[in-house]
């Protein structure tokens, strides 16, 4: 059994040990001690040290993916172009971005021959 399962059972059968542990956490005194704790340790080299410039692609690509999840993937970079190099609102960008999706798709549809 995992240290994590053996608390996770401890406080399930002990709510009010649960509740005690999360009243002295929330303690200024406690949490200045703890980071302190993490200061001294570098805890903060070993995590950057863990963070590899694949996994930092990797996050900036699902965070972009999940920012901009109104936005079709096909017209991402026009509507980041117009936010960013031209500096329009999001709201404006956004209704600027499905407009010309919406007319790639007509256009993609008369080359097909589908409208």
């Amino acid at each position: 059994m995992t240290r994590s399962e053996k608390i996770r059972l401890t406080w399930q059968a002990r709510p009010d040990l649960k509740l005690a542990v999360g009243e002295r956490n929330r303690r200024p005194e406690r949490r200045a001690h703890s980071a302190a704790l993490a200061r001294k340790r570098e805890q903060h080299k070993i995590a950057q040290a863990a963070i590899t410039p694949d996994a930092r692609r990797r996050q900036g690509a699902a965070t972009t993916a999940s920012r901009l999840a109104h936005i079709p993937v096909e017209v991402r970079d026009f509507y980041l172009d117009l936010t960013r190099r031209k500096r329009m609102k999001a709201a404006e960008a956004t209704q600027i971005a499905l407009d010309h999706h919406e007319a790639l798709l007509a256009r993609f549809r008369r080359s097909i021959g589908a409208e």
